[in-house]
């Protein structure tokens, strides 16, 4: 019988093989994007775009699904993800684990049990990287990984980005008090500048500029009383942006699907109509749900 570990080289193989040239690229940041990201009717991106070897992608992720709720989804062994720790040194991280979460929260179609599967992930990562040397500081960061619990900006905040978006999909908002905690011990860890450290003084790019912003994003799209009150913010998208301008009456973005769906905070002004798709405003919050049908979008500002 192939081990479960085989598996999974085999899936990633299959993968470096079959992704275009960007994509292979990038492939360690991208391969659960090319492998299980879908579009909101449920088809793997390079399979909606008829992209490559599309049997292969399909045949891959089935496999890798499969996997995934077959064995890390039952036993909390997520393994390691960091280059620097040898292959003799298993390591669970909170990367991994947090990140699956995300998925799921995202594509709750993944599973019907998938709110279970998504706290009882969140509730091994506390309980496994919970850092409570700062609690009297009344908040408990997250620890990188075990051979190496110490905590980080970019896992605190991952983590808990990660509770707001299940606060946000649930309704249920007992844990935003403490992941909003989480948020602000890590801004601790950056200067104003810029520069970042762990708090013991070490210095990891990828954890404080390549990884650590984008969940104060996902945070606010999450919950959007995090953003600014006073200003317009794009917050999510379910395509990609390709550019967008901020007017003084106008908001006029470009994307590349022609059908998605946008969430903003409206701060500086209040919307009056639309162009390219369809708007709900919710005056109270600021926040604007937009439903697109066209690939540009043009926000008008009440008058």
């Amino acid at each position: 019988m192939t081990k479960p570990g085989v598996i999974i080289v085999l899936i990633l193989l299959l993968a470096l093989v079959s992704l275009p040239p960007l994509a292979r690229a990038g492939f360690q940041d991208e391969l659960e994007y090319h492998l299980i990201k879908t579009d909101q009717e449920g088809k793997i991106d390079l399979i909606a775009l008829r992209e490559g070897r599309v049997a292969d992608y399909q045949t891959a992720r089935r496999t890798l699904v499969d996997w995934i709720k077959s064995y890390p989804i039952k036993t909390n062994r997520w393994g390691p993800f960091f280059e620097d720790i040898g292959t003799e040194n298993y390591s669970d991280t909170e990367t991994n684990a947090d990140t699956m979460a995300l998925y799921i929260l995202e594509h709750p179609d993944w599973d019907p049990a998938w709110k279970q599967q998504v706290e009882g992930i969140l509730k091994w990562s506390f309980n496994t990287f919970g850092n409570r040397d700062w609690i009297r500081y009344g908040v408990v960061p997250i620890n990188e990984q075990t051979v190496f619990m110490v905590p980080g900006n970019s896992h605190s905040s991952r983590h808990a980005s990660v509770e707001l978006l299940l606060g946000e999909k649930t309704d249920d908002q007992s844990r935003k008090s403490e992941a909003i905690r989480r948020l602000n011990w890590a801004t601790y860890m950056v200067n104003e500048d810029g520069r970042n450290r762990y708090p013991e003084s070490n210095i990891w790019l990828t954890d404080g500029y390549g990884d650590y912003v984008r969940h104060y994003l996902r945070a606010m799209a999450a919950a959007p009383d995090l953003a600014p009150d006073d200003q317009n913010h794009l917050l999510r998208t379910s395509s990609v942006i390709k550019s967008i301008s901020y007017e003084q009456d106008a908001i006029t973005y470009t994307k590349f699907d022609e059908r998605s769906l946008e969430r903003f905070k409206l701060g500086a002004w209040e919307p009056g109509s639309i162009e390219g798709g369809e708007m709900t405003w919710d005056a109270s919050t600021k926040v604007l749900e937009v439903r697109a049908t066209g690939k540009a979008v043009t926000i008008l500002r009440r008058e």
